[in-house]
Formats: structure tokens, sequence, C-alpha cells
């Protein structure tokens, strides 16, 4: 599917003089959103529930073989759960931290070994997957804005990890989230891709 790169506000206003600063006080503002949200743990297992039930209810979930996914950090959408359903089913794929770029390899639930800030990632004995052979990407982030032509505005924490991935895919590209991270609107730098549709709390 055609990505798409947008600039400025994705509300249609006049592009923010200092889009990064205003990236870093919505990251600040969400995290101490965040804080309130995960003490809720009931919330968090609803929306989780409904966030893989719109997943699965999609036609491109059930064409795809080779699915992008994510290990959790505190904030995120769980997804071992959600792994381990559909492992055997589906080829899953995590992505691993190798300097400043995601290296993609299998998911095999016997392989995991804490990575790049204690984060669960493939222990390097599984198969690399290029990333031209997925065939669909369900994409964490700190926030998302639906934008009016259908696509998604997204917001990452800062590192660039999936600004360098997401060019390198030829996939749909769905945005994973709670509730709490879907915005009216975000700021965007030239090198923010857009989603091609989110699933959210």
């Amino acid at each position: 599917m055609e990505k798409q790169i947008a600039e400025g506000f994705v509300s249609g206003k006049p592009a923010n003089t200092d889009t990064k600063a205003e990236k870093k006080r919505l990251r600040s503002e969400l995290r101490q959103i965040q804080s309130s949200f995960c003490a809720d743990a009931e919330r968090v297992a609803e929306e989780s529930e409904s966030v893989w039930k719109q997943v699965e209810e999609t036609e491109e979930f059930a064409r795809a073989g080779r699915i992008l996914l994510y290990m959790d950090i505190a904030g995120e959408v769980p997804t071992l759960d959600f792994l381990m359903r559909w492992h055997g089913r589906k080829r899953f794929v995590l992505p691993v931290v190798k300097g400043d770029l995601l290296e993609l390899r299998e998911f095999d639930p016997d392989q995991l070994r804490p990575g790049y800030k204690g984060i669960l990632e493939p222990d390097g004995t599984t198969p690399e997957v290029a990333p031209e052979s997925i065939e669909l990407a369900l994409i964490p982030g700190t926030a998302f804005a639906r934008l009016h032509d259908g696509k998604v505005a997204r917001m990452g924490r800062g590192g660039g990890f999936y600004d360098r991935l997401l060019p390198q895919l030829h996939c749909p590209l769905v945005g994973i989230c709670f509730s709490f991270r879907v915005l009216d609107k975000l700021p965007m730098e030239a090198h923010d891709f857009t989603l091609d549709a989110l699933c959210s709390g």
C-alpha cells in the first residue's frame, strides 16, 4: 500500500516552528497519563482484548502469513498472549535493536532474551527476515492521530528506529495502541511516515 510522508501539524495548520519541542512535550504528558491508565488493570485487559479482536477481524490479518509484531514495554498493548494464540498458524517476526537500526528475526517463544532496555527479543539463533518479505506490520507508538484521508499519523519514542525501518516495508502498516494514545493532531516531521490503519482501545 502506498505510504505518505506528512510534515507540520496533521490537523492542517501551519508547521510548528519547534516540532521537536512539541513532540517532547507530548511525550511527557502521555507518560503521566500512562501511569494512571496502567494502574487500572481491568481497563488495560479490556482494551487489550478489544485491540486484538480488531486485528483478527481485518482482511489484512487473514491474508498475511508473515507478520511483524513487537514485544511490549510499559504503556503498550501486551503482545505475548496474542503471539502464543496464533503461533504456529502465523509466522511472527520481532525487531532486534542493532546500533541505530532494527534487525528482523523470526519469533520463537523458546529463543527470547532481554535486549535493548530490557525488551525481550529473539536471541540471534532464529532466522533473520528481510523487511520486504513482511506481509503485515503491527506497529507500536507513543501517539497516533487519524487523518482525513484515512491514513494514520504516528509519533514514536524519539529513537528513530521505526522511522528507519518503515520505508523498507512494502505491506499494510497498522498502528497498535491504547485509547489514551489517540490524539486529534500530531506534530510531524519530513521523516515521519503515516500508517494505513489503527487498532486502538
